[in-house]
């Protein structure tokens, strides 16, 4: 049985708080777009709880906040607020300096966090989400066949040999994630596109191509005692080329006793090393129903808020389907808002945090937004990704399929709104 707490601070140590910058001098594999880099600060406001929260000054607009409460979401109790990376190291120092520790999602300046200030020690950190290391936490029978090949002129040896179609991930210490350090390679024309990519210093992993009937995301908590809490799963959108696109959660699309097992087991062995906190894996289903683990991030993840929040939202709303949407908005987010309200006060379009470069002195760019998108089904929650677009809202993965338990791909169709909501 999942955990039925919603707030971090129910599995996070009452002495820590959340630091989860990262430095765009070590985001080279992971999405780097300067908006992006502040608006990932904000990505925990509706779950924080008591804990507190270091976040840009985009995240925090009035008009943003005063959505996600009228959707029903309580905003984290203490916020920190920051417009300069210089800002934002001294509230760091200043918590760390109070006796608290911090909860450094990604990797983070010694400079800013010295090892000791952190919860997790960093070197663990790095080693449990480097991918080269995925074959030491994963039990053997769920690893899927892989090779390591050192860098240099033995990786464009390497790319030029490998069997197709492969996928190629980097192994690194450094921040990784949405599916930037990953390639499927399934013609010879991506071989040369590989070398561009990736033939420059680091040490790469050649992954077998699984036939994928179920792709889940599936989060643990690592208490501060080392027990383990399973928190939830969602499934996972991708694009053709493996970069994640959001979420779904569905309960046809549930994961199985030994999808959660596994989880379990690799969660166990990162507490025996010292992590706690919230993880997220990246566990398939193969055509012939085996799990297997294809990532591992011992970190808050992006759908984590969806995790926590989705069972009291979807209890309230009487919509059992939650699409965790990426969205931007070419004009203000006071107009994007406006666009939203109807959908807000009817109870199917939950904004779980909000993007205002204005409001946060970011420079000009659209504001950015990630919405739940509540339906009764996946097709009532496609109908209503088709109306934000039909308003102007660019939504990541639009128009992208799930895979569904049965290995058959669940077409979205587009079916009536139902009856609105208030909270």
């Amino acid at each position: 049985m999942a955990s039925s707490a919603e707030t971090l601070d129910a599995y996070y140590a009452n002495d820590t708080f959340l630091a989860p910058r990262i430095w765009e001098e070590a985001s080279r594999w992971f999405p780097n777009e300067p908006h992006m880099v502040e608006f990932i600060t904000g990505h925990s406001l509706s779950c924080a709880g008591r804990l507190p929260l270091i976040c840009h000054r985009g995240t925090v607009a009035p008009d943003g906040l005063a959505a996600m409460r009228d959707a029903g979401l309580a905003v984290a109790d203490t916020r920190l607020v920051y417009d300069t990376r210089a800002q934002y190291r001294d509230h760091v120092l200043s918590l760390t300096g109070k006796a608290l520790k911090a909860v450094t999602v990604y990797w983070t300046p010694p400079e800013v966090a010295p090892p000791r200030t952190t919860w997790i020690d960093p070197a663990v950190q790095r080693y449990l989400n480097n991918k080269g290391n995925l074959a030491e936490l994963v039990p053997e029978q769920a690893v899927p066949r892989r090779k390591l090949t050192a860098s240099g002129a033995e990786v464009t040896a390497a790319l030029h040999s490998m069997p197709l179609p492969t996928v190629l991930k980097v192994a690194t210490d450094l921040p990784n994630g949405g599916g930037q350090d990953v390639m499927i390679c399934r013609r010879p024309r991506h071989r040369a596109r590989a070398n561009r990519r990736f033939g420059n210093g680091d040490t790469l992993i050649f992954e077998e191509v699984l036939n994928i009937a179920e792709n889940h995301c599936v989060q643990y908590a690592i208490l501060p005692d080392a027990t383990v809490a399973y928190v939830g799963a969602s499934s996972q959108l991708c694009l053709p080329n493996g970069v994640h696109a959001g979420n779904l959660i569905d309960p046809d699309l549930a994961p199985s006793r030994q999808v959660i097992a596994l989880g379990r087991e690799i969660a166990l062995r990162g507490a025996a090393l010292g992590f706690r906190g919230i993880a997220g894996f990246d566990i398939v289903v193969t055509d012939d129903g085996r799990p297997m683990a294809i990532d591992l991030n011992f970190r808050l993840v992006s759908s984590t808020a969806q995790v926590l929040l989705h069972p009291r939202l979807s209890r309230e709303r009487g919509l059992i389907v939650s699409r965790l949407a990426f969205c931007t908005f070419d004009g203000s987010l006071g107009e994007l808002l406006r666009t939203c309200r109807l959908h807000i006060h009817a109870g199917w379009l939950v904004p779980l945090a909000m993007f205002d470069p204005v409001y946060g002195h970011a420079g000009p760019g659209p504001a950015r937004g990630r919405f739940l998108i509540f339906g009764e089904s996946q097709e009532a929650a496609a109908a209503r990704e088709a109306v934000l677009e039909a308003s102007g809202i660019q939504i990541a993965g639009r128009r992208q399929t799930v895979v569904g338990r049965t290995g058959a791909l669940v077409k979205r169709l587009v079916v009536r709104l139902s009856r609105g909501w208030t909270p």
